[in-house]
């Protein structure tokens, strides 16, 4: 089928549009736009690999995996404090406040 292998292209030329946003220290990227792209092309790739376009599959798979390291990855952290319960050192620092 020839619609499995334009399918596979498209992914591809999505994907390498991905990598420099992995590579690239400083980019961050919300989770409210990766995760439903993780969603959709996990969805995806299961459903092209149930009615038999493996490539697609493939493609929208390594997709996934692409928008799934960018989540992780390039999420805004919200800067958070460390934890001080059960410290000894957390109990002090509580105390001379």
């Amino acid at each position: 089928m020839w619609q499995d292998f334009v399918f596979l292209g498209g992914s591809i030329v999505i994907m390498l549009s991905l990598v420099p946003t992995l590579r690239d220290e400083d980019a961050s990227v919300p989770l409210r736009t990766s995760l439903p792209s993780v969603v959709v092309l996990f969805a995806q790739t299961i459903a092209f690999a149930t009615i038999g376009l493996t490539a697609s599959a493939v493609g929208t798979g390594m997709g996934f995996v692409l928008w799934t390291l960018i989540a992780k990855r390039k999420s805004p952290v919200r800067e958070r404090r460390p934890s001080t319960a059960g410290s000894l050192r957390g109990v002090i620092s509580i105390l001379a406040r």
